[in-house]
């Protein structure tokens, strides 16, 4: 008995994977009857044929087969596409990473636009994985985009013209001699300029103003209290706050009338 190969010898000695595009008619209807059986994953269903899994979902994406049916699975009525408990996290990656629409989701998943809003309303997590993966990402892009304006931006901007291209050819007029012409158009880089664009006065405001605010407080808070520092009355006017709101905005010291013996009726 020979010795067992070890794994990257068998790796080696294992056919490589077929394109689903090379199979016959009736290889190709086996293949449909296995997608559509309920008893085998994508991937089991490109081990046991031995195709190419991209190209068995570029196929089954293309012919609408739908998702194919996973053991266990929960179970829709009809030819409507099942949902599985392991989209939850699938859609969460794929928002939060990339901010996939549910356009793109449904593409992930092989269903309609309208199966992945059934779902949402149908399966509550499904729909909380979704929102909670584009927040992540909206957040990050938000941050990134503060951290860029915080630190100022530098770039490189390219200028391209068209010219034209020229080759040598035989010059008819002239036996044994060429002549340069013209045979098309071409777009070249005539200029590259570095540039830099300083950090945004307010977004590194904001930043410090949030990140630490006990160090780096609002300028333009304003703050009023009624006379002696005391709270403001109940018996001021909104016209009276609003004028020693002015006030303050002009660099005066807001004041308040006293009116502690008046009462407004």
């Amino acid at each position: 008995m020979s010795p067992a190969p070890d794994g990257k010898a068998a790796e080696m000695a294992q056919p490589a994977r077929r394109n689903i595009a090379k199979l016959t008619p009736d290889e190709l209807h086996i293949v449909r009857n296995d997608w559509s059986s309920g008893q085998y994953t994508s991937a089991e269903i490109a081990s046991k044929h031995n195709l190419s899994l991209s190209s068995l979902n570029a196929t089954a994406k293309k012919e609408e087969w739908g998702v194919p049916k996973i053991p266990g699975a929960k179970s829709n009525a009809g030819r409507r596409p099942i949902y599985n408990e392991s989209f939850n996290h699938m859609a969460y990656v794929a928002c939060s990473e990339s901010g996939f629409t549910r356009e793109q989701l449904a593409t992930l998943f092989f269903v309609t636009v309208d199966s992945i809003y059934r779902w949402q309303r149908k399966y509550p997590e499904f729909k909380e994985s979704i929102q909670r993966g584009l927040d992540d990402w909206l957040t990050h892009v938000a941050e990134t985009n503060l951290r860029s304006n915080v630190e100022g931006i530098r770039y490189t901007e390219t200028t391209k013209e068209r010219v034209p291209v020229y080759e040598d050819v035989p010059d008819p007029e002239a036996d044994g001699h060429t002549k340069r012409v013209q045979v098309g158009w071409r777009m070249q880089t005539t200029k590259t300029v570095r540039k830099y664009i300083p950090p945004n006065q307010k977004a590194i405001e904001y930043a410090l103003n949030n990140r630490a605010p006990t160090r780096w407080k609002n300028p333009n808070k304003i703050e009023i209290s009624g006379p002696d520092g005391d709270a403001i009355p109940v018996n001021y006017t909104v016209d009276d706050i609003l004028a020693a709101a002015a006030e303050n905005a002009s660099g005066k010291t807001p004041m308040l009338p006293n009116l502690n013996q008046e009462k407004i009726e």
